[in-house]
């Protein structure tokens, strides 16, 4: 990796830290929301191996987890005006992320204590795939 790219990786990380996600993330196009919740999911699956102190804030993990509930929502409504709205990637992602700092003694308990997560993650793993079918016969019906 050049110097540059180490310099942005850790300039982001810098930022995440200091709590600025829930500022910045629905102003963010579509690719960079994808590397904000790649550096996030990195952040906390590296967070036992590295040596820098820099960790998500828990109102940042907790300002994720409701942009997961607030688009899982989606996944359920079958109405093309819901389809639309929905990004599959990023809906993956912060499920990535939800699942990595449930691991996390930091997140845990806090995690826990949101008894609509569990039906939220429980409906995206059962509807995720019917989604994917869905948009693929969409595809298909408009050729």
């Amino acid at each position: 990796m050049t110097n540059i790219k180490v310099s942005s990786v850790f300039t982001v990380e810098l930022l995440i830290s200091l709590g600025v996600t829930e500022n910045v993330y629905d102003q963010l196009c579509k690719n960079g929301k994808l590397c904000l919740l790649d550096t996030i999911y990195n952040m906390i699956i590296e967070q036992d191996k590295s040596s820098s102190n820099l960790v998500v804030p828990l109102p940042s993990i907790l300002f994720l987890v409701e942009q997961f509930k607030r688009r899982n929502f989606y996944i359920l409504k079958t109405s093309d005006k819901y389809a639309d709205l929905l990004e599959p990637c990023e809906v993956s992602k912060l499920l990535d992320i939800v699942s990595a700092a449930s691991s996390r003694d930091l997140y845990m308990e806090s995690l826990q204590k949101d008894r609509s997560l569990l039906i939220d993650c429980t409906c995206k793993c059962s509807f995720f795939n019917w989604y994917q079918f869905y948009r693929a016969l969409k595809a298909l019906v408009t050729l």
